[in-house]
């Protein structure tokens, strides 16, 4: 429409980017992050995640809320390599999950990715999913880990960081399904198989044969009132015992080792590949002159 007009475009445009800078600092922003991952985990976990890829899905998820506490940003960069890393999946089963997330919402992507190169993602929250739903009990546990976000999580040997990626729940071993029910297990306040199939999406004769496994190998007891996880030391030395007897013990190191290598040969590959030079050269007529091949 004219240059004056795009030019009073831009002018306002600017104007008010500015002032969306001025009232929003990158520093406060990123410093609201944590809380605002905090809510998206809690509407997360304010509902079941049933069917059969459900428990991979907000296991993925899990990682994901991972990432961006670690980018204090809901936009980050994330290989499915790495994703796979911290979700303790295989970089495949994440893949597979970003699909599915991002036909549910979860997650928008602003290009694709492969095992060894980040895509770009966007994390969001579908306030559809849970609406319309009835409210949903959430143990007072679950409660206080909300509120802690970013302590136990982020930290490499705080308990949900260390249940996410531990071997004992590798598709041989306990699996998905087991992940979700330990990460609801308190060792304080007891819970019913019951209430942890409704909270979790796993069918209940499922939940049984996790809670026998866990407490046949000591992670786990049942009392008159529900089921009790062990104190963290022995949860773990017990679920560590689980991944030995399924052969799945190492499940992470290995990953780790064969993303490097593969990450290796990518570099080898972009460092032997033919790349094109291009020069810029100065008019032939300023060395000309410089030379004294031509006159004033």
């Amino acid at each position: 429409k004219g240059r004056g007009r795009a030019d009073t475009v831009a002018r306002g445009l600017v104007d008010r980017a500015v002032e969306r800078v001025q009232m929003h600092p990158p520093d406060l922003w990123r410093f609201e992050v944590p809380d605002r991952i905090r809510r998206y985990r809690h509407r997360a976990d304010a509902r079941a995640w049933p069917g059969r890829t459900g428990r991979a899905d907000r296991r993925a998820l899990e990682a994901v809320y991972l990432t961006a506490l670690l980018a204090r940003s809901t936009r980050f960069h994330l290989a499915a390599s790495t994703w796979g890393l911290r979700a303790g999946m295989p970089a495949m089963a994440v893949s597979r999950a970003s699909r599915r997330l991002r036909r549910q919402g979860y997650l928008r992507i602003g290009r694709p990715h492969t095992a060894t190169i980040a895509a770009l993602y966007r994390i969001r929250s579908p306030r559809s999913v849970t609406r319309g739903l009835p409210p949903r009990e959430v143990p007072l546990s679950r409660l206080v880990d909300v509120a802690l976000l970013g302590v136990s999580l982020v930290d490499e040997l705080g308990f949900e960081r260390r249940l996410l990626m531990h071997d004992g729940f590798r598709t041989a071993a306990l699996g998905d399904d087991g992940w979700a029910v330990a990460r609801w297990l308190s060792d304080e306040l007891p819970i019913e198989a019951q209430r942890l199939a409704r909270s979790t999406g796993v069918p209940p004769r499922r939940v049984g044969h996790v809670l026998e496994v866990l407490e046949a190998h000591g992670a786990a007891s049942q009392s008159d009132d529900g089921w009790r996880r062990a104190l963290e030391p022995f949860f773990f030395e017990a679920v560590g015992r689980i991944a030995i007897d399924a052969g799945t013990l190492g499940s992470l190191e290995r990953d780790r080792d064969t993303y490097a290598k593969e990450r290796a040969r990518r570099d080898t590959k972009l460092a032997e590949s033919p790349r094109s030079l291009v020069v810029t050269l100065p008019p032939v007529a300023s060395w000309w002159s410089r030379w004294g091949l031509l006159g004033e």
